[in-house]
């Protein structure tokens, strides 16, 4: 006997508690707080401007409607969410707030009932805790949409992380033109797209017909590439590549006269060190880089006889560039 009552006390404290819990909006310009009583309604509406603050405790005979306290309770929290259907218009006038509810219950009743909030003075201090509640309130909101994005942060970093995997064990071919009427793909010229340094030989045979000119167009596509090195070099200038990320370009014509110049070096912004060997028609090095500016700290130069020593040497030692030449 005595549990039975000690439980239908506890019922009817939970009962209390659910029925006396708050809960919060934000629509119009106005934090709104409703809550559910045994008798009433409680509805307050704060100006979020000015804190004008008005209350109002609403019984069943006020609001006229033919359906339970909680069901109304239900149906002015849907307005103030704004769920489909529902709708609240709100109207000050004269010290007074009158709130228009319109609902469209399971999608064919129509309800509409009114409930006039009378406006109270708050104290500074009543002020300051209202905008303390009004900030919290939108901390947490920015909280919530700040957990939001580190989630989709997250994934999209998964998903770039394995693309990255997937890219990086592509390959890239620089595909030879030949001059017979045979094509051929040879192994030295299949790089993995994420190379950090390339050896590109233009000459398979330097003495045969069937000169191998691979598309230098494509160096763009390494995009870690740092250091790029370049034998039987049999074009005339540099403008048929370009990268941001190459450091080190190392250049080797063999002895042969193809290139004469270094025109579209500027398409190497992130260079520091720049190597010419072998290279007897090159002559223009001081005239193309003075005409840009570079990051170039290192220049070596080795059996290049037409390049103007005394020239280049002077630019190295006005622009603090280490130069060594042979």
């Amino acid at each position: 006997m005595y549990n039975k009552k000690l439980n239908s006390i506890n019922k009817d404290k939970l009962k209390h508690t659910i029925h006396n819990m708050s809960t919060m909006f934000e629509q119009n310009g106005y934090s709104i707080t409703t809550s559910l009583n045994e008798r009433n309604i409680y509805i307050k509406c704060v100006d979020q401007i000015n804190f004008t603050n008005y209350e109002t405790n609403l019984d069943q005979k006020e609001i006229r409607l033919q359906i339970s306290l909680d069901d109304i309770h239900n149906i002015i929290n849907n307005c103030f969410k704004s769920e489909q259907g529902y709708n609240v218009n709100f109207n000050v006038s004269s010290g007074s707030l009158k709130l228009t509810f319109n609902a469209l219950v399971g999608g064919f009743l129509k309800l509409n009932f009114e409930a006039l909030l009378r406006e109270k003075i708050l104290s500074n201090d009543g002020q300051l805790t209202m905008k303390f509640n009004t900030m919290e309130q939108k901390y947490e909101a920015l909280a919530k949409k700040f957990e939001k994005f580190i989630e989709k942060y997250e994934d999209t970093q998964e998903e770039i992380l394995r693309l990255m995997d997937n890219i990086s064990n592509a390959e890239i071919i620089l595909s030879p033109r030949i001059m017979s009427s045979v094509c051929t793909i040879f192994p030295d010229h299949i790089y993995k797209i994420n190379s950090t340094e390339i050896k590109i030989e233009c000459a398979v045979n330097r003495f045969s017909n069937n000169l191998q000119e691979p598309s230098l167009d494509r160096v763009n596509e390494f995009y870690q590439l740092k250091k790029l090195t370049i034998n039987f070099y049999r074009f005339h200038d540099l403008t048929k590549m370009k990268n941001k990320t190459i450091d080190e370009l190392r250049i080797n014509a063999v002895d042969e006269g193809h290139f004469k110049s270094i025109l579209g070096i500027n398409n190497f912004p992130n260079l520091r060190k720049i190597e010419f060997y072998s290279a007897p028609s090159l002559s223009d090095i001081v005239k193309i880089l003075s005409e840009y500016k570079h990051n170039i700290k290192t220049i070596i130069i080795s059996r290049c006889p037409t390049i103007n020593v005394v020239e280049l040497q002077t630019y190295c030692q006005v622009n603090n560039i280490q130069l060594n030449i042979s």
